[in-house]
Formats: structure tokens, sequence, C-alpha cells
């Protein structure tokens, strides 16, 4: 089934809510379950696709970047990352291109046209004295792309197979152990990085775990003292005055003016993993609930109750661009444009009715 542009633009007024080849998606997802989505535009989306544990026999990878495109034929591609067996992050670079990167440290370049696909350079995550942990968040920050890692480590990509780490002044000394010939695990394990994000290259703020957070002016770290012990797993700065963290616990600080506030939802302890600013909204989201901000207030956003096609339990990824935001669930996914909601992917199996109504 080829989208033209009319139908696309009944598709974005809510009135055809089945943009996919079904028998393709079905197909492509079998095996697999949902683990990260990019929104590059209105039409072209990317969605992460894990496998669970096989088999010690089996050697089919377990990772794969499934592309979906309004206007192609395929309209449905996918691309297998070989021997990639690991979960990892992804991150748009422009409308084209798409940065994914394991926690290991594997970088991996997908374009629509494959010209610059391909694994890059690893991210340098070893350390001669006491190495690093994992890779744990991506971010875009201004024309660059950010990766968190443990034990308070941030890489900065500069260029194709080019990582730099941008932290080798910052201080660790609270993280050695007495004796000084290791880190003391019993502190680094509540503490380093696990997200990156800022308004720009000279105000980036790094956190973790134990409300860990260090703020980077371009030249220098500096520990930011926070009103939570929680994690922190998203950054998101829509100024440089305005800053907002998405904690453990059902906790939203919101930086305003030199002032941490905590922001919270009434009986909601659940942690907000998810982020994006959407239309100058932003969106958070918990394993199972979605919630806006609304003049400094949470509110609860129910996709499933404005469209009852929705998975209930679809927000476990959010991805958001200047048209549309991108919503996936385990096995499903759907689209916000401002108003209304609609299931990217309808739920439930493929039945012959539902077959034939899509040739």
């Amino acid at each position: 089934m080829t989208i033209d542009d009319t139908n696309f633009e009944k598709l974005l007024h809510n009135q055809w809510n089945t943009p996919c080849d079904l028998t393709k998606w079905h197909t492509t997802i079998e095996g697999y379950s949902i683990d990260g989505c990019v929104a590059l535009t209105e039409s072209k989306l990317i969605i992460v696709l894990r496998r669970e544990e096989a088999e010690e026999d089996d050697t089919r990878p377990e990772i794969k970047l499934l592309r979906i495109f309004r206007d192609e034929s395929p309209q449905i591609s996918s691309t297998t990352l070989v021997d990639v067996k690991i979960i990892g992050n992804i991150i748009a670079l422009n409308d084209n291109e798409v940065l994914w990167v394991s926690n290991i440290g594997d970088v991996f370049n997908l374009t629509e046209d494959n010209d610059l696909s391909g694994f890059e350079t690893v991210i340098p995550n070893k350390d001669s004295e006491f190495g690093y942990r994992t890779i744990k968040g991506i971010n875009r920050i201004g024309s660059h792309v950010y990766a968190a890692g443990g034990w308070r480590h941030i890489f900065k990509r500069k260029a194709k197979d080019d990582w730099v780490d941008i932290t080798t002044n910052l201080d660790r000394s609270d993280l050695i152990d007495k004796d000084e010939t290791g880190w003391d695990t019993g502190k680094s394990n509540s503490t380093g990085f696990g997200c990156v994000g800022g308004f720009s290259e000279n105000d980036v703020y790094a956190a973790g775990r134990g409300g860990d957070c260090w703020h980077y002016n371009g030249s220098d770290w500096n520990r930011i003292d926070l009103p939570t012990i929680e994690r922190i797993y998203k950054i998101i700065a829509v100024e440089p005055d305005k800053v907002y963290m998405a904690c453990g616990r059902g906790i939203l600080l919101e930086r305003n003016e030199n002032k941490w506030t905590v922001i919270k939802f009434p009986d909601n302890n659940a942690s907000f993993t998810q982020m994006v600013l959407f239309k100058n909204t932003i969106y958070i989201s918990t394993e199972f609930l979605m919630y806006k901000l609304v003049n400094g207030t949470l509110e609860k956003c129910l996709p499933s109750s404005q469209n009852t096609e929705i998975e209930l339990f679809c927000h476990h990824y959010l991805s958001a661009n200047d048209h549309i935001m991108l919503m996936c669930g385990q096995a499903s996914a759907a689209i916000f444009d401002g108003d209304s909601w609609w299931p990217l992917i309808p739920n439930g199996p493929i039945t012959a009715e539902t077959s034939d109504s899509e040739e």
C-alpha cells in the first residue's frame, strides 16, 4: 500500500487510521519488541526492535532498525544490526539520519539512502586506570551528539568516528577508594551519569543516580545541588534559565531563574523515564501513564481515551519533532499532531477481514 500526499493529509486529520502495510509490519516485528523510536519528520519514522533472548543455537541478531516512509515502496523497510545483542539508544542527527549507540559503545549510522550507513568507530569507553561503565543515554545538543557514561563521563561526537571525552577535568575524588587504587563501588554505584542535555554546547547538564548532577560551561564542570536524590532519566533545556529533569518516584524538576522546583502528580510514585518537548509543551511518561505540564502542574494525558484503537499501555518511548510526536509501546505505536491521536500500527492480530481491507 502506497500513501500519496492526499491520503497522508487525511491521515493527519484522523480520517485514516492505518497508514502501514499491516502484513509487512507483523512479519517484521514478529518475535521482537519495540526498544526505542525516533520521529525524523512528519513522514519518516524509525523504530528500534529488539528480540528477546533466544536459544543458544539460534544465531539470529537481536536488534534491527525499522524504517517507515509515507511515499516509498516498500513503505516499510528494516536494517538488521548483525551480531549486536545488546540494547542501545537512538537519536536523530537531522531529517534523514539517525545514530544508534549501544550500551557498550557500538555506534551505527543509519541514513535514508544508506550511503553513510554502517558501524562507526566505537566510543572509547575504556580507561587505562579504572575503566568506564556502559553508555546509558545520548542526546543532541547544538550540532553534536553527546553520550553519557558511568563514573561521570560525557563523550562528544565531534564528527564521524571522532568521539572525545569532555569530562577529563571533572572531579571524581569522592568516587575513589581510600587507597586511591580504584573506584569505591559503594559510592559509584549510587552516582554517575545516565543522561545528558543542554541548551547549547556551553550550557550542558549531566546527571544520573542519586541526584548526581553537574553543569558544563564549555570549559569547566561544576556540581549542581538538586532537591532530590532520585535517579535522573532525561534532561531538556527549553531556555538557558529553564531546564527540566525527569526523575524517579514521579518527580519532575524544573529550573527557573536559578531556582529548582519539584513537581509531582498526586499519588504517582512511578519513575518518569521518558520526556519530550512538543509544540512548547513538556510531555513525560512512566511505563503506564503519560502526563503533560500545564501552567506548572502535571495533568494526565490519556491517548487511549481519545482514540480507543490506541493500546492502553503505549508510553514506553517518546520522540517528537516540529510536526508530530511518536509514542511506542512493546508492539504498537501512535502519533499525535497536537490535536488528535491515532494509531500508527493498529492493535491486535491481523484478521482476514483486516488484510482484505488493506489491499
